[in-house]
């Protein structure tokens, strides 16, 4: 499939799909935010000119692109972000739970090494919420990006 004429729409709806996720109500909205991002960027592309023969295949790619696009750029912003404050915070909850808390004296140490590894402990956690967003938004991408094209089908032949 020759994706010449369509990066203009994939990457704004993957624009919509990864930044719409920065945004914390919003975020609530996993599924819907790819589906959004999809059919965006299908009707963008079905009112260029002159107007594409739209079928599935247009949608699954549009909608798969878009989600792909949205979760790379997703990835970029929020990776360096959460290492950056996790560390921060996790050297601050270092230095005052332990001495605040009622921690026993054997666990000090396990407690003081995971608040010390804070950072990398939630960059993982953000790695695997990175790959399900990559996988919810191929899938509600690509779903989006049918739907749209069904009904554009549908209003064109009506």
């Amino acid at each position: 499939m020759d994706l010449e004429g369509k990066w203009k729409v994939i990457i704004i709806g993957g624009a919509i799909t990864g930044l719409a996720s920065l945004v914390p109500v919003i975020n609530l909205a996993c599924c819907l935010i790819p589906f959004l991002g999809a059919i965006v960027a299908v009707a963008i592309y079905s009112s260029s000119i002159p107007p594409p023969v739209l079928n599935n295949n247009e949608g699954v790619v549009l909608g798969a692109m878009t989600g792909i696009i949205g979760s790379a750029l997703y990835a970029v912003l929020i990776i360096p972000l959460v290492i950056i404050l996790g560390n921060t915070i996790g050297r601050y909850l270092g230095q005052v739970i332990p001495d605040v808390a009622d921690v026993p004296a054997r666990l000090q140490p396990l407690v003081q090494g995971l608040l010390a590894h804070f950072g990398s402990i939630l960059a993982v956690i953000v790695i695997f919420k990175i790959l399900s967003q990559l996988a919810l938004s191929l899938i509600f991408g690509i779903l989006g990006g049918v739907v749209v094209i069904a009904i554009f089908r549908r209003t064109r032949t009506v």
